[in-house]
C-alpha cells in the first residue's frame, strides 16, 4: 500500500464508523494478543551500511480498551517481537566493504486506535479500525535501527465466548511496509 492510498482508506473507515447510531456508554476490557508480524523495509540511516529487513516473526502484546458504546471502542496496546533477520546492504553511490553481516532485529510498538464493530449474527461481529503506531526497530549489533510514528488500518472478525470473553482474528496494515495477523483474547472488566 503506498502513501497515497492509506489516507483515502482511512477516510473511508471513518465515514463507515460514523454510520452507527449513538448507544449508551460502555465498559473497559483488557486483552492479550499473539501475532505474526511482517516487515519488508530497507533502513537507510546508516553511514557505512543500510539494514534490510524482509521477514515474518511472532509477537506478543497486551491491550486495554474503553468501549464508548457497544459498537465503538478506544484502545491502547503494547506489542513486541524478536528474531527478525536483518542483513546489510550498501548505500547508493557509497563505498561498502564486501562483508555480509547478519543480525537479529527486535520490533516494539505502542498503538492507540479507534474501532467500530458490526454484529453479523449470533455472537459474531466484524470490525474496522484506524490507529497510530509509535514503533522502534533495533538490531543486535552494528547495523542501523529505525523508529517513527505512522497511521495504520485494521480489520477483524470476532466471536463472543460467554458473558466476559471475546476471541478476535484481525489484520493490520501500515505504510511502513508492516503487516500483521493478530489473534486476541479479550476479557470484559467490571461489567
Amino acid at each position: 500500500m503506498n502513501r497515497g492510498r492509506l489516507p483515502a482508506c482511512a477516510g473511508l473507515v471513518i465515514v463507515l464508523m460514523w454510520l452507527s447510531p449513538p448507544v449508551t456508554a460502555g465498559h473497559w476490557s483488557a486483552s492479550i494478543q499473539t501475532s505474526s508480524q511482517s516487515i519488508d523495509r530497507v533502513i537507510t540511516r546508516g553511514d557505512i551500511w543500510w539494514s534490510e529487513v524482509d521477514d515474518r516473526r511472532a509477537g506478543l502484546g497486551v491491550g486495554l480498551a474503553y468501549h464508548v458504546t457497544p459498537d465503538w471502542r478506544l484502545g491502547a496496546r503494547y506489542q513486541r517481537s524478536r528474531g527478525f533477520a536483518v542483513t546489510n546492504s550498501c548505500p547508493d553511490n557509497g563505498a561498502c566493504p564486501l562483508i555480509l553481516i547478519s543480525e537479529s532485529g527486535r520490533l516494539q510498538m505502542f498503538t492507540v486506535d479507534m474501532a467500530r464493530q458490526w454484529e453479523i449474527g449470533s455472537n459474531w461481529s466484524l470490525g474496522a479500525g484506524l490507529g497510530w503506531m509509535q514503533w522502534e526497530f533495533d538490531t543486535s549489533g552494528i547495523l542501523p535501527g529505525d523508529s517513527g510514528g505512522d497511521p495504520y488500518l485494521s480489520a477483524a472478525i470476532s466471536r463472543t465466548l460467554g458473558n466476559a470473553w471475546r476471541a478476535e482474528l484481525g489484520m493490520e496494515w501500515s505504510d511502513i511496509r508492516y503487516r500483521a495477523t493478530r489473534l486476541s483474547f479479550t476479557r470484559t472488566l467490571g461489567r
